[in-house]
């Protein structure tokens, strides 16, 4: 392409330099991402510097078009691209870019200390609005304002910008880099865009098959750019069809995980914190601090929900949550005594103080610091002494035992609290049961433990304590250890708590047609079965006889039964697979186990979720581990599965 007369020497020259101080950027920024280890596979990135003859083509293109844009206008003459696997994981792609920006991920240079934030754009595609209000309904986008204030406050160094963009969807966001040449210092623009594979795809086809011939001129006739327009179109739907198989794909595959229990955030909404506070309001000394409880639930909801879409950062986490655990003490110290209340406001008022303490036990407990939960364990002792009819703060007890577990490398802790776990779960079933089966009014119920509350606990506890008498045994067996009798004391015993509560909550599933109830039951199977097989073999290694186990026609059935109920419901849950191998190793038939085990070399070849915990990761790979090599003796394949 021949000069364009309206690009003078001067911004010749100009746009030259900013290119040499992109090539000069470019290598450091590229060696930054990497170090980081933020960008992984199966998200990839790749960057280029655009050529001095495209980068007059198109200064001088947007100047026919506006004869006023300047050099200092064109921001993507270096350029980054994020690719990521599905339009979901853009987010937190996103998230992990602004961490690299501030400094909290670790990176071989300092390159992104000396950049400034220009520009954050959000393209949509199909934008929709809602009729009254015209505001934009966007999840992604909403979830981007989120990730931007969580990083940088109420006064963020830009505005999250929308553009709507016919065929195209993506992020971008623009930096400002100082650069030194040797005779002058420049300010590079660089631009970083973040996209699903399947828009990466459309854009370098678009841009081939369509943009650059039409700005070429190349088409012979305007039929023709419009059939191939049409064409392109048709083939955009296919490829956005093609991205939400992909996403439901993985929604499958990747699977919740129930038999490495993490504590569950939220017992009880901010709607029952309320509903229990409000009669207490009419009573002016209350007023005030029962504002203040409302509003610290109302804001431990956004902290819940913020980190739970964002990439762990367990500092980050630790921090905020400790915070806020002493905001809960600070409003518990100042709380007024119940001076002339009257029944039921008497009672009322203990609940209250019953679930401040509560929430801030549980906000020390889900900092992760091993000093904080020691702490809540404290707590939550004190808090069994002074308000000893309460079955949640028993349950929660437990957790934090259960949780401080897996921090503690001292085998006598660790026995001592799994003891004390166990004692604090059966508590909470007993001080349930007294609940549940006392003839008394449904307020009566309420102020003792929530309708939310009941459910979660009498679906949840026999699991759970059955995991954390499994866990101390497979903790004692971890580092190669061989089998006592005490480990098959521990896991018979799991299975006992767990089988005790499997046909009662089949039952309560059968009646209540509750979805809630029904992924109880599930995992309670799961984990029955799982520690029935677990004492069977362990059993078996230490020829042990009249061990009171269910017989292996007893155990089959249970196989059975989970097999049948995840190829109908959750087919892509490695976990429950891992579970229907070990049974199908011990009960057969042989098919079974070849079956088993292909499922969980097929779920481990998809990546794993970020926010798996190490043990979460340790059990996933633990399963592979045992699968691979049957497949491999049954298909002899070359190797096993790289996990990206």
């Amino acid at each position: 392409m021949p000069d364009s007369p309206e690009i003078n020497d001067s911004e010749k020259l100009q746009l030259k330099d900013l290119l040499r101080a992109g090539e000069k950027l470019r290598p450091d920024i590229d060696r930054s991402l990497y170090s980081s280890e933020l960008f992984i596979p199966p998200l990839t990135f790749r960057s280029r510097v655009k050529s001095e003859k495209r980068a007059l083509e198109k200064l001088a293109l947007k100047r026919a078009g506006k004869p006023q844009y300047a050099v200092s206008d064109l921001r993507d003459l270096v350029g980054f691209r994020f690719i990521t696997l599905l339009k979901d994981d853009i987010a937190p792609v996103v998230d992990n870019f602004f961490r690299l920006l501030k400094g909290e991920a670790v990176s071989n240079n300092g390159i992104f200390k000396i950049a400034r934030f220009r520009e954050f754009k959000h393209y949509i595609s199909d934008p929709k609005f809602n009729p009254e209000t015209k505001d934009l309904i966007n999840a992604q986008h909403d979830e981007l304002k989120t990730i931007l204030a969580n990083h940088y406050g109420e006064n963020p160094p830009v505005k999250l910008e929308h553009d709507f963009r016919a065929q195209y969807s993506g992020v971008h966001v623009i930096l400002e880099f100082q650069c030194s040449l040797e005779e002058t210092t420049v300010q590079v623009p660089v631009e970083f865009q973040v996209r699903s594979v399947f828009d990466d795809a459309w854009g370098e086809i678009d841009h081939k098959l369509f943009y650059e011939i039409d700005r070429k001129g190349l088409y012979t006739s305007e039929q023709q750019r419009l059939v191939t327009a049409g064409y392109l179109k048709i083939l955009r739907n296919m490829l956005d069809t093609a991205a939400d198989y992909a996403a439901l794909v993985s929604s499958i595959l990747i699977a919740p995980i129930e038999r490495a229990p993490d504590i569950k955030k939220n017992l009880d909404d901010v709607a029952y914190i309320k509903g229990i506070c409000e009669p207490l309001m009419k009573h002016a000394a209350f007023q005030g601090v029962l504002s203040e409880f409302i509003a610290l639930a109302d804001k431990k909801n956004q902290l819940d929900d913020a980190l739970g879409k964002r990439p762990p950062d367990p500092a980050k986490n630790s921090q905020a949550y400790s915070a806020l655990a002493e905001e809960y003490h600070e409003l518990a110290e100042r709380f007024p005594p119940a001076d002339g209340l009257k029944s039921p406001d008497d009672k009322r008022y203990r609940t209250i103080l019953c679930l401040l303490s509560m929430e801030e036990a549980l906000c020390r407990l889900l900092s992760g610091s091993e000093t904080q939960m020691q702490l809540s364990i404290s707590q939550y002792r004190d808090i069994a002494k002074r308000f000893p009819e309460y079955p949640t703060c028993r349950f929660r007890h437990a957790q934090a035992c259960a949780q401080l577990l897996e921090k503690t490398s001292d085998p006598t802790k660790r026995d001592e609290l799994v003891q004390e776990a166990s004692a604090e779960y059966g508590a909470a079933r007993k001080l349930l049961d007294d609940i549940l089966h006392a003839n008394a009014h449904q307020h009566v119920y309420d102020l003792l433990i929530s309708p939310q509350q009941r459910s979660y606990l009498d679906g949840n506890i026999e699991r759970l304590w059955g995991f954390a008498r499994w866990r101390i045994s497979d903790q004692r067996r971890e580092g190669g250890a061989p089998a006592t009798t005490r480990d098959f004391d521990d896991v018979h015993g799991a299975y006992r708590v767990a089988a005790g509560a499997l046909e009662r909550l089949a039952a309560r599933a059968a009646a209540e047609e509750n979805k809630e109830v029904e992924t109880q039951y599930f995992n309670l199977l799961n984990s029955t079965t799982f520690f029935a097989v677990e004492a069977h073999e362990l059993a078996a290694k230490l020829m042990l006889k009249d061990t009171g186990l269910p017989s292996l026609d007893e155990v089959k059935k249970l196989v059975d039964l989970l097999e049948q109920k995840v190829l109908k419901e959750d087919i892509g849950n490695i976990w429950k697979w891992h579970t229907i191998l070990r049974g199908r190793k011990l009960v057969g038939p042989e098919t079974g186990v070849f079956d088993a085990a292909k499922r969980i070399c097929e779920l481990f070849s998809v990546p794993a979720d970020r926010g798996l915990t190490d043990y979460q990761r340790e059990v996933r790979e633990r399963a592979y581990r045992e699968a691979w090599p049957i497949v491999q003796e049954a298909l002899s394949p070359k190797g096993p599965p790289n996990e990206k």
